[in-house]
């Protein structure tokens, strides 16, 4: 499902350069729910990109579907994207003008909206509990709110891995553990294939495959380690939590 061979991302030149990556390899198979865990400035997100095809590496290759991505075009690359890769962005990256049905119906527009995309994209807000929230704007809704709508629209194609970049970075424990529930169920039941960037490590479970990076390396971890809440970020607690995020 996914490979990677070796990528390399550099930014810069002489003084300036900075080296994101340095060398990373991996492979993750058909339905895999794994996690990229490490340090602020470690490379998570820089991979998470390049998975997601948003950029390319200096060097080395990607893979995903039995797809090398260094041989599409632009224009190819942006069609594998809306049709084989969702994403769920940490800053939500809604389009203010428009409602949560419409957000979630963003990666559909360029074909047409039908009856039956739409609802589709109703019946996959109702299933993540934003069913009397459908028609309301981002600004009106909760960060776990427009949360949930990205990952609406992050399924809206039916694609076969999706790529988050901290997905519970702005929600409370209860809604956290209700949205991991559903990831969970979709790669069980559908064999959706998940890739999780993450600092929120008691999500992790025993059977989960992680990936640790730090300086832009994959490296060696212990995986109980991890379980026990390593590097476990501490979660807001109290009414101001709850009123924000769920």
């Amino acid at each position: 499902m996914i490979e990677v061979k070796n990528a390399k991302k550099t930014y810069g030149e002489g003084p300036t350069r900075v080296e994101a990556l340095a060398g990373v390899s991996m492979k993750l198979d058909p339905g895999a729910f794994s996690f990229i865990v490490g340090p602020s400035g470690s490379g998570k997100t820089t991979l998470l990109d390049i998975l997601g095809a948003l950029m390319h590496p200096t060097s080395g290759e990607v893979y995903i579907d039995g797809k090398r991505l260094s041989d599409f075009d632009d224009y190819q690359l942006a069609l594998f994207r809306r049709d084989r890769i969702g994403f769920v962005f940490q800053s939500f990256n809604l389009l203010p003008a428009l409602t949560a049905i419409e957000n979630v119906l963003v990666p559909v527009y360029p074909e047409g909206v039908t009856e039956e995309s739409r609802q589709k994209a109703a019946k996959l807000l109702m299933e993540l509990g934003l069913a009397d929230r459908i028609n309301h704007r981002p600004a009106e809704l909760s960060g776990g709110e427009r949360q949930r709508v990205a990952v609406a629209r992050a399924l809206i194609n039916d694609p076969v891995v999706v790529l988050a970049d901290e997905p519970t970075g702005n929600l409370d424990s209860r809604t956290g553990n209700m949205l991991f529930a559903y990831m969970r169920n979709l790669n069980k039941e559908h064999g959706v294939t998940f890739v999780v960037v993450t600092h929120d490590t008691e999500y992790i479970t025993k059977d989960d495959h992680v990936f640790l990076i730090k300086d832009g390396k994959i490296t060696k971890h212990d995986h109980e380690k991890i379980l026990k809440g390593h590097g476990r970020k501490k979660r807001p607690r109290g009414i101001h939590a709850s009123r924000t995020s769920t």
